[in-house]
């Protein structure tokens, strides 16, 4: 037998049984037994439990500590591109113009003395200046072909400037201190250092020369101009023997200078006569005549220690040569002297010197 919707047995239990009758309006439904399966009121179930917080930091607390760590990658950018820059620029150059390279300053008390055992000093400041850089200066500067640029205002200065820088074994700045027309005759600055070592046991020793008195003398020659002559006497150690001697060095200069050496124009040396060069110093006469043989056709001058200026005689000798003799006005005073000779032949000069006693 087939069933159809609404036919078939029914079950009094369901009322949604598809074979029961609905309730007639206005009808209240049966409640179900206890244990029947019907959904509660919503009013009688239970609150929903809110799900519980998630782990970690807030959202806030993240936001707050990317910003930090941008606010430092931004300074940590910042202070790398300043240090990169400040390294990229390049150091402040001192745009001085300097005047002098060198220029040394020594200072010595120089003496003559009635004993001949001692020298006393008659106190006069040798000035040799030395200064890399130098702003202002009322002398022209010497510029050689080594570069260097030397200035001495002095005679006095130039000549101890001179035989310091040969001591110390400062080629450069001795060859700035050359005049050109010594530069010339020698043959040029190859030349120079060839013989430098020669200086230094020569010329070079009067820098260390102790005791030991300096002498600067004007030269006052008929078509002469802007000549001196500088002289050392005193004891001096060359070629490792210790000896009282002197020296002489003409310099070219006038004014504030500069003043340049002239050692090297004549080969022509000075015979003196009276007195003799040796060692120990002659003895010579307060009232002698001094004599000296030097090239013919010189053109001579004669000074003792720097107070007597003497124009000699002048006579042919013979071979080439001429004498030259002259004496003083009034007997020289007791003690050490140094007689100096200088002579000018055909422009070149020349100058020597020798130590006597009276």
């Amino acid at each position: 037998m087939t069933e159809t919707p609404g036919s078939g047995p029914q079950d009094p239990s369901d009322p949604f049984d598809a074979g029961s009758v609905p309730p007639a309006p206005g009808d209240v439904p049966d409640v179900p037994p206890a244990g029947d399966v019907f959904p509660p009121p919503l009013d009688a179930r239970p609150a929903a439990t809110p799900p519980p917080p998630p782990e970690g930091p807030s959202p806030a607390t993240v936001w707050l500590l990317a910003g930090i760590l941008g606010a430092l990658a931004i300074l940590i950018v910042l202070f790398v591109f300043f240090l990169t820059r400040g390294d990229d620029e390049p150091a402040a150059t001192d745009l001085s113009t300097t005047t002098t390279e060198e220029t040394t300053t020594t200072t010595e008390a120089e003496t003559t003395t009635s004993s001949p055992e001692e020298t006393t000093t008659t106190t006069e400041a040798e000035t040799t200046t030395t200064t890399e850089e130098t702003t202002t200066t009322t002398t022209e500067a010497t510029t050689t072909s080594t570069g260097r640029v030397v200035v001495a205002t002095s005679a006095r200065e130039a000549a101890l400037q001179w035989i310091n820088s040969i001591s110390t074994g400062d080629v450069d700045t001795a060859w700035a201190l050359v005049a050109p027309s010594s530069q010339d005759a020698l043959g040029g600055f190859a030349a120079f250092e060839g013989i430098f070592t020669e200086l230094s046991e020569g010329f070079g020793a009067w820098a260390t020369a102790s005791p030991r008195t300096v002498y600067a003398n004007e030269v006052r020659l008929v078509g002469v101009a802007d000549l001196w002559v500088v002289t050392f006497e005193g004891q001096v150690t060359q070629e490792g023997n210790t000896v009282d001697s002197a020296a002489a060095i003409p310099v070219s200069g006038s004014g504030s200078g500069p003043y340049l050496v002239r050692p090297f124009e004549r080969g022509d040396l000075v015979e003196f006569v009276a007195p003799p060069f040796s060692d120990p110093p002659a003895v010579f006469p307060a009232d002698g005549t001094f004599e000296v043989i030097v090239p013919d056709g010189s053109t001579v001058q004669l000074f003792v220690d720097d107070t007597v200026r003497l124009d000699p005689a002048m006579e042919a000798s013979g071979g080439g040569s001429a004498r030259a003799t002259a004496a003083p006005e009034s007997p020289l005073g007791t003690g050490r002297h140094a007689l100096t000779v200088l002579y000018v032949n055909q422009g070149d000069v020349h100058a020597e010197a020798v130590a006597f006693d009276v």
